[in-house]
This record gives structure tokens, C-alpha cells and sequence, in this order.
């Protein structure tokens, strides 16, 4: 339990016990100095602060040690004091008063208990939620780690940052005889369910890329089993560059950011007309051949990167990707990457999945 939940819990047992002393004084309408009241108060309350300490340590046995020095501390107190004086009150209202504070005693006793009850149900069920989310933030980063590779006179590198435990972005590089695609998408929705479709269309993208020679081939292969395995809502942005040596370098966007290419102080975006993955089961996708000379830059970002609000509202847009991409096109691909995830964590808060994959040409 964290320490800010812990103070909470014992300002709960403080106050709840403190509350529970008044209570003990007010059938007693005898005269009694104020500070036997107050000492009396803070006593029973730090005395509950230890009890639920105790509790939430489980070291039980320390249980029977506090409740003797509370017995022991309060016949000491009530030993110093000498109560003078006699009822203001007759003793039929005396005793009226005594009941009702009793009754009052035995609830807020009750109270207490039931409260404990519900923390410690609601703890061990919020702790076993927690764990099993860090059970699928675990399995979210094996499936889409840190990209950082180098085929040929290509480099490579890319990231996701998912919004929370889990996200539904996926970056990655597929190398099959002699010919590879990079690829960036990004399944609808939030959370668990868009990581677990994130999964499949992982799966189904290695499984089809192994089976097809052309990137239109292979995003219509795509298609074809990621509707089969989706909820009838769920779809995929992509965006992906694949390389062959027959082919040479193709793009092929569906329902994505264009690709920007930058290259001499100028950028270009790549894009194809096509609907996202999964909306329909046999949509037509095409791809595009393109060049890429030395020190060119292709950049691919989701969404999260490019929808980012300031307090007033403002959308951050895409041409800063394009702007930082042009002015440190020669730096290492981990600082321009880097540079424009805090230039929009600098704009606004991050409210979606932030990825990006870079790839140069040397």
C-alpha cells in the first residue's frame, strides 16, 4: 500500500476513535478538567492509528501489547484525576443520555469495522487488477519493442509509447529472404481490448507477409484476416514501407498519416488510397513504388503524435513532424525521435498512444 494511502487510513482510525472518546464523556456530567477530555481524545485515537498500523503490517501479535497499555493509560488517567462535583442533570435523563451514547459507541465501532472489511476486500481485489495489468504491460512491450536495427544501407528506429498499461499501437520490422517491411498501425479504441486486436494483427501480418511478394498483396492478405478475428467496430490505421529486390522500395497507407520522405531541405508526403483494415473483408489496396537516395528520411507517426491539445483547445497538428524531421535530418534517428515526442509532450498532455518509426537511407 503506498504511504499516502497508509496516512489516509490511520487519519480514518484517528478520527473515527477520536470521536468514539467524546463520546465516552458524555454520559459522565461530572465536572473533569479540559485537559482530561483532550488527553483522553488523542490518547484513543493514536491508540487506533496503532491498531490500524498494526493491521495493515499484519503483525497481530503486537495487538494484545498496545490494548494492555491502552487499558493500563487510561486507569492511570482516570487515577490523576480527582472528578468533583455532582449531576447537573436528574437521573432519568442522565441515564437517557448514557444509552444514546452507547448505541452511538456500538455503531460508529461498527462502522469502523465494516470500513476495514470493505478496504481489505477492495485491496486484494484492485491489487490482483494490478497485477494482472502489469501482466499485460509486460506482454505489450515483448510485442512491440524498441526498434533499432540496420539492413543494408537502411536504418531503423522506432517506439511506441502507449497511453497507459496497455495500447493498441503497433511498430514493427519484418526481415523474410532477402526482403523486409516496416510498418506502423494503429487499432481503434483504448486499453486491454486494443492491445489484445493489436496481437492479431501482429500475428496476422507475419503470417501473410511470409506468403505474398507485393506490399498490396500483403495489405489485402492483411485485411482478409484481421476482419475474420475483430469485433464488428474494431479497425486499423497502417502505414508501411517494404523493400525487395525485385520490387525495391513500395509504400502502402491504409487509413493512416501519409508518409513524409524528407530529403533536401524539402519533404513529401507518400500516401494510397485505401480504407483502414477491417472494415470491410475484401478491400481493395493499392501501393507505390518510390526512391529513396542517400540521407533521405522517411518518417511515420500515429495520431497520438499529431492530435495533441493545449489548454485552450488547440490541435498541435502534423507539420512539426515534418519541420523537425527536415532540420535534423543528419542526426542520429533516436534524437529526432526524440525531439518530436517532447516537443508534443511540451504542447499537451498525451491522451492517446504516441509512435513513430524513422528509417534512413546510408
Amino acid at each position: 500500500m503506498p504511504a499516502s494511502s497508509i496516512a489516509m487510513l490511520l487519519g480514518f482510525a484517528f478520527l473515527v476513535f477520536s470521536a468514539f472518546a467524546a463520546l465516552q464523556l458524555i454520559p459522565d456530567l461530572k465536572r473533569f478538567p479540559a485537559w482530561y477530555a483532550a488527553v483522553l481524545i488523542l490518547g484513543q485515537g493514536g491508540c487506533a492509528m496503532l491498531y490500524a498500523f498494526v493491521a495493515v503490517r499484519s503483525r497481530w501479535k503486537l495487538i494484545p501489547l498496545i490494548f494492555a497499555a491502552q487499558f493500563a493509560g487510561v486507569a492511570l488517567l482516570k487515577r490523576a484525576v480527582k472528578m468533583n462535583g455532582i449531576y447537573s442533570l436528574d437521573q432519568d435523563l442522565h441515564s437517557r443520555i448514557g444509552n444514546l451514547a452507547g448505541v452511538a459507541m456500538i455503531c460508529t465501532i461498527a462502522a469502523y469495522v465494516l470500513a476495514l472489511a470493505i478496504f481489505s476486500r477492495e485491496g486484494r481485489r484492485y491489487h490482483l487488477m494490478a497485477a494482472e495489468m502489469q501482466l499485460a504491460s509486460d506482454i505489450h512491450k515483448s510485442l512491440v519493442p524498441r526498434i533499432e536495427e540496420r539492413i543494408g544501407d537502411f536504418e531503423f528506429f522506432g517506439f511506441s509509447l502507449p497511453s497507459g498499461e496497455v495500447g493498441g499501437d503497433l511498430v514493427d520490422l519484418v526481415r523474410v529472404d532477402g526482403m523486409w517491411m516496416a510498418y506502423l498501425a494503429d487499432v481503434s479504441g483504448h486499453g486491454v481490448p486494443s492491445g489484445v486486436l493489436m496481437a492479431m494483427l501482429k500475428s496476422a501480418t507475419r503470417m501473410v507477409v511470409r506468403q505474398e511478394d507485393s506490399l498490396a498483396k500483403m495489405l489485402a492478405g492483411i485485411n482478409e484476416v484481421f476482419h475474420s478475428l475483430k469485433s464488428p467496430s474494431a479497425f486499423a490505421t497502417f502505414a508501411g514501407i517494404c523493400h525487395t529486390r525485385e520490387r525495391g522500395l513500395e509504400v502502402a497507407v491504409a487509413g493512416h498519416y501519409p508518409v513524409v520522405l524528407c530529403s533536401d531541405h524539402r519533404a513529401a508526403e507518400l500516401d494510397t488510397p485505401g480504407l483502414p483494415l477491417g472494415m470491410m473483408d475484401h478491400g481493395g489496396y493499392a501501393s507505390r513504388s518510390f526512391e529513396m537516395r542517400t540521407g533521405d528520411l522517411l518518417v511515420l507517426v500515429t495520431d497520438g503524435l499529431v492530435e495533441v491539445f493545449d489548454k485552450a483547445e488547440q490541435e498541435l497538428g502534423s507539420e512539426y513532424v515534418t519541420r523537425v524531421a527536415l532540420e535534423h535530418r543528419a542526426s542520429p534517428l533516436a534524437m529526432i525521435a526524440q525531439k518530436i515526442v517532447a516537443e508534443a509532450e511540451r504542447f499537451g498532455k498525451r491522451c492517446d498512444d504516441q509512435s513513430l518509426l524513422l528509417i534512413r537511407r546510408n
